[in-house]
């Protein structure tokens, strides 16, 4: 509301009321009025504190509501100046009326009107990775890192399983300590990704490195002894409890 009532009275005037005639736009400088016929509209950070849905309204409803404020019989021509972080307001625009502003090696600003990235019409996923340079894909920060992570963990403990294979005793508490932080990432990282290919992917990989563990399991069993000696009183406990609680559940069940 703020911005379009500045838009409507930016001069002054309500060129919309045939009442008022003369249809003449003039700007001011230094006391002079100057009649003008034509709008040169300057918008920094347009996009800014707007919902993504009045992001993809945006140009459309300004465009629509320009040439009813300053209708034909006072302004020849209209013409808009924008800065967005926004690729919904990007998708509104010809690749023919956009200029990229880009800092260079040595941080210096450059400009790129070479028009060569597609933008009308185009899909968010491109207009990220192209326009706005986001390169390491269209997902936030952190859960990227977290997805390296477990990528790094993976391709950690594949080295480390080859390495096993020769040998006769395998560090049973190596082994605890991997089964552990795969099924940490498991429960606290990939139950929360959203489902698709990537979500898939570390289930299956990580659901197949827990196989591999467990066969090397029985194998240091056999020589550290009870697979809960590593365990603390806690533990033990919260284990026991979870198992009597699973009984139980059971024998209901059979009633």
């Amino acid at each position: 509301m703020r911005l379009f009532s500045s838009l409507y009275y930016i001069f002054d005037s309500d060129y919309t009321n045939p009442r008022r005639g003369g249809y003449k736009i003039y700007n001011k400088n230094q006391g002079r009025k100057i009649p003008c016929d034509s709008v040169l509209l300057w918008l920094d950070e347009a996009d800014l504190t707007y919902h993504p849905e009045w992001q993809r309204c945006f140009l459309s409803i300004l465009t629509a509501f320009l040439p009813k404020v300053y209708p034909d019989a006072c302004c020849r021509e209209i013409q808009i100046f924008l800065t967005t972080h926004s690729p919904l307001m990007l998708g509104d625009s010809p690749a023919q009326s956009v200029i990229y502003l880009y800092k260079d090696a040595k941080g210096r600003m450059k400009v790129d009107d070479s028009g060569s990235h597609q933008t009308f019409g185009e899909n968010l996923y491109m207009l990220l990775r192209n326009s706005f340079h986001v390169q390491d894909g269209a997902i936030g920060e952190l859960v990227h890192i977290k997805i390296r992570e477990i990528l790094h963990t993976i391709d950690k403990l594949k080295h480390n399983l080859l390495t096993w294979s020769g040998q006769k005793e395998v560090p049973f508490e190596e082994i605890r300590r991997c089964q552990s932080q795969l099924q940490g990432y498991k429960e606290g990282v990939v139950a929360f990704l959203a489902d698709g290919i990537i979500k898939a992917k570390l289930e299956t990989e990580i659901d197949r490195r827990l196989q591999q563990l467990e066969a090397y399991a029985p194998v240091s069993r056999s020589e550290q002894g009870s697979p809960f000696v590593q365990w603390n009183d806690t533990q033990l406990e919260n284990h026991l409890k979870a198992i009597t609680k699973e009984l139980e559940r059971r024998k209901e069940g059979f009633q």
